[in-house]
């Protein structure tokens, strides 16, 4: 029997789709505390970005997300960890790795 994989990801706001959708691959945003930053980046990751342009880690990605310190990193590791608990593939505490069944993976350093 096949296990079956689930990846739990919030829909994009509308303020977020304009920045999702773009054809850029780096993308520079000026966003307040609460604008959705650390999900448009999760859905970024994991989905990927300017219409299928950009792959995600689903689509055989190998995906960095880096953040400024330790501390944020962990929420990030956190968040990444729900999302994707039925998903992968392969998870690496130690090297804040999980590669998923599409061959691509999302390391948050």
């Amino acid at each position: 029997m096949s296990k079956t994989r689930r990846i739990v990801l919030p829909a994009p706001m509308d303020h977020q789709k304009a920045a999702l959708d773009s054809q850029a691959r780096i993308k520079v945003l000026a966003c307040g505390r609460r604008w959705g930053k650390t999900i448009l980046g999760m859905i970024s990751c994991i989905i990927g970005h300017g219409e299928g342009k950009w792959k995600g880690a689903l689509n055989g990605g190998d995906i960095w997300w880096v953040a400024p310190n330790y501390t944020i990193a962990q929420h990030i590791w956190r968040l990444l960890k729900v999302a994707l608990r039925d998903a992968w593939t392969d998870k690496s505490e130690i090297e804040h790795r999980i590669a998923l069944p599409g061959g691509g993976s999302v390391s948050v350093r």
